[in-house]
Formats: C-alpha cells, sequence, structure tokens
C-alpha cells in the first residue's frame, strides 16, 4: 500500500496546480462521504451517487482545474469496514490510473496510525 496511499501526519508540498481536499473523518455513511465529496471536490451534476459513479468521477475530474488533488484523511471515514474497504479500493483503482504525464494525478494521504487498519482491510 505504500506504493499507492502515503502515510503521513502532513500533506506534501503544494504549489498553485495544486488542490487540497480533506476528508471529513466523521462520515459515517457512504451518502455522507459523497456529500462531503459534493461540497469539497464539487462532484458533478451527473454523479450517480454509488461506488461506480464516484470512480468514474475520481478518473475524470475534468472540472477540476488544478492538476494535482490531494485527498487528505486526518482519520477514518466510514466506521463500517467492508464500507471503508470498497472506498480504499476505489482510491486504489483511481490513484493507480492517472498515468505520469496525464491530465491530473491523485493523490491520497492517510495518517500514518491508519497503515496497518488500511493493509488488513486491502488483504
Amino acid at each position: 500500500m505504500d506504493d499507492v496511499f502515503l502515510f503521513s501526519e502532513t500533506p506534501p508540498p503544494a504549489d498553485e496546480d495544486c488542490v487540497l481536499i480533506e476528508v471529513p473523518c466523521d462520515c459515517e455513511t457512504r451518502e455522507q462521504l459523497f456529500d462531503a465529496f459534493r461540497s469539497t471536490l464539487g462532484l458533478p451534476e451527473y454523479f450517480g451517487g454509488n461506488w461506480d459513479a464516484f470512480s468514474d468521477s475520481l478518473r475524470d475530474l475534468s472540472w477540476v482545474p488544478e492538476r494535482t488533488i490531494v485527498l487528505l484523511h486526518r482519520g477514518r471515514p466510514l466506521r463500517d469496514d467492508n464500507q471503508f474497504r470498497i472506498y480504499l479500493l476505489v482510491l486504489k483503482n483511481c490513484v493507480q490510473d492517472w498515468k505520469e504525464g496525464e491530465e491530473h494525478r491523485l493523490i491520497a494521504v492517510f495518517p500514518a496510525t491508519l497503515r496497518d487498519v488500511v493493509r488488513l482491510l486491502m488483504g
């Protein structure tokens, strides 16, 4: 997981071509998490409110003018292990989908205290 997610208490250095999205850790349900992303990342109107649509949105990002999008987690969203696992898998696939030199780059940062939980849930 270390090559997909960053585990740090602070985000990587940002420049003018970077937007930092702080993912609230008090989102207990998938719907609350999606609402948070709607307000912070400005998910498009066509966002369908399910995991597939969330994945599609994170693989598009055409509405975001900055090239680098950093998703900063200061804690764990989604208390349900299964939902958190799905979220992690979606993030992993979306982070890996963006290749060097493409229009956008997605970075997911989790606190070091979540490293073992993320590894366990990702199997």
